[in-house]
């Protein structure tokens, strides 16, 4: 009797590992969008332009004055990301103008575009809000 529970364990084991497996996990960039993708942004896409003050806050974001109040915007993506679509990321002091959403549990700001003066870069897929930088560095 225990040797068929021993091997009913290790089949229920096998069984909901492997789609984990298969799944990926981290940002190795193996398969990564397996995963299921939800609609994080809600409501429509709002333009924000200001000057940047500071960077590396909470969500990896920046934070803007816009007029005589500070804004903070959350999802500037990893810097190998931006690497790869050949854009610099602004520097403080530097005028952005942001296409922005909030996002469904919380009232944050997530970056949708950034764009400076001379250039800008998309950093979220407009249709479902996934960054698109997911699934790591195999992302070009």
């Amino acid at each position: 009797m225990s040797k068929k529970i021993t091997y009913l364990v290790a089949l229920l084991v096998v069984l909901t590992a492997t789609p984990l497996f298969a799944a990926g996990f981290g940002n190795s960039g193996v398969n990564n969008n397996a995963l299921p993708i939800y609609q994080i942004c809600s409501g429509a896409p709002e333009v924000i332009t200001g000057t940047v003050i500071n960077y590396g806050m909470p969500g990896n974001g920046l934070e803007l004055k816009v007029g005589d109040s500070l804004i903070t915007l959350y999802g500037m993506g990893p810097y190998w990301y931006w690497e790869r679509q050949n854009v610099d990321m602004p520097e403080i002091g530097e005028t952005v103008t942001a296409v922005v959403s909030n996002i469904t549990t919380t009232d944050y700001k997530v970056i949708l575009q950034l764009n400076t003066v001379n250039e800008g870069i998309q950093l979220r897929d407009p249709n479902t809000c996934q960054p698109l930088w997911r699934g790591g560095r195999a992302v070009k």
